[in-house]
C-alpha cells in the first residue's frame, strides 16, 4: 500500500487539476516499475500493488526503487515544478494471513507507520 504524501496540500496550493496530473504521473511510474504485477488505485491518493511470487524482502527492494524514482521525479504543471514523495507499507501473504483483506489491512497499517516515521519511506512488516 502506498499514499502520496501531503497530497491535500498540492490540491489546496495548485488546484485539483494539479492533483490529477500528480496522480497520472505517479500512475505512469507505477506501471513502469511494476509491469508484471497488479497495480490499482484504492481511492484518492492511495494505491496498492500485489506482487506475485515475491517475498517481502524482494517487495521491499522493488518498492524502495519505486519510492526513490518518485522522489527524484519532477512533475511540470503549468509553470510549476512539483515534487512528491510516497509513504509505503509492505506486507507478505503467509500462513498467518487469513485472507486478502487481512493482507491489505496489514500493509495499510505499515503504510501509516511510514507516515508516522516521517513520510517518504517504506515500512515492512
Amino acid at each position: 500500500m502506498m499514499d502520496i504524501d501531503y497530497f491535500k496540500k498540492i490540491n489546496d496550493s495548485f488546484g485539483h487539476m494539479a492533483g490529477d496530473e500528480v496522480i497520472r504521473n505517479l500512475s505512469e511510474i507505477l506501471l513502469t516499475t511494476f509491469r508484471t504485477d497488479v497495480v490499482g488505485r484504492m481511492g484518492g491518493e492511495e494505491f496498492a500493488v500485489v506482487m506475485l511470487n515475491t517475498d517481502s524482502q524482494q517487495a521491499y527492494i522493488k518498492t524502495e526503487y519505486f519510492r526513490q524514482a518518485v522522489e527524484k521525479n519532477i512533475i511540470i504543471f503549468e509553470q510549476h515544478k512539483l515534487r512528491v514523495t510516497v509513504s509505503i507499507g509492505v506486507a507478505e501473504f503467509n500462513d498467518e494471513t487469513p485472507d486478502f483483506d487481512a493482507l491489505l489491512n496489514t500493509a495499510d497499517s505499515a503504510m501509516y507507520e511510514a507516515k508516522c516515521a516521517g513520510r517518504n519511506c517504506t515500512v515492512i512488516v
